[in-house]
This record gives C-alpha cells, structure tokens and sequence, in this order.
C-alpha cells in the first residue's frame, strides 16, 4: 500500500512539474526557427518570419498585459519571456 501511495504521489508531482514548465503555453514553437533565421535552404524565409512575429505578439498579449511590446523584444532576442518585467541596471 506505500508504493501504490509514493507512486501516486510521485506521478502527481511529474504532472504537476509539466503543467508548471512544459505546458504552460510559453512562447510559440517557432521562437527558436526565428531566432535561427528560418534558415531554409540557404534563404530567410519573410513569411514565416512574419507569421512568428504575429504569435509572439499575441502571446505575448494574453500573457503580459501589462508590457506586451517588451515582452515581444524579449521573446523575439532570447527565445523566451524571462527578463520580462525585470529592470535592468
């Protein structure tokens, strides 16, 4: 009975850890193919490029009200939304 119990409370846990991190709509799938200049046989692909640029906007729109154009810089230079909201000195 205290495997069955650790076990239900290990996989709870991995659940809850993927909710948190993995599944938490964060930035777009294509911030990465972005950053890497959509480098598709040697050219930069404009309309992808701009389809991601039009995802991270709106992601950035329901996650970050409150500064969704920093936001959007953020996410479009490191990939991700970490520094949002973070005053740099």
């Amino acid at each position: 009975m205290t495997v069955v119990i650790v076990a239900l409370v290990f996989v709870s846990a991995v659940v809850g850890f993927l909710r948190s991190n993995v599944m938490d709509g964060g930035p777009p799938s294509c911030v990465q193919d972005y950053a890497s200049g959509y480098d598709i046989a040697g050219g930069y692909d404009t309309n992808k490029a701009a389809y991601c640029v039009d995802a991270i906007e709106k992601w950035c729109a329901e996650n970050h009200p409150e500064d969704p154009q920093s936001c959007s810089k953020a996410v479009e230079t490191d990939g991700d939304d970490r520094n949002v909201g973070n005053k740099q000195r």
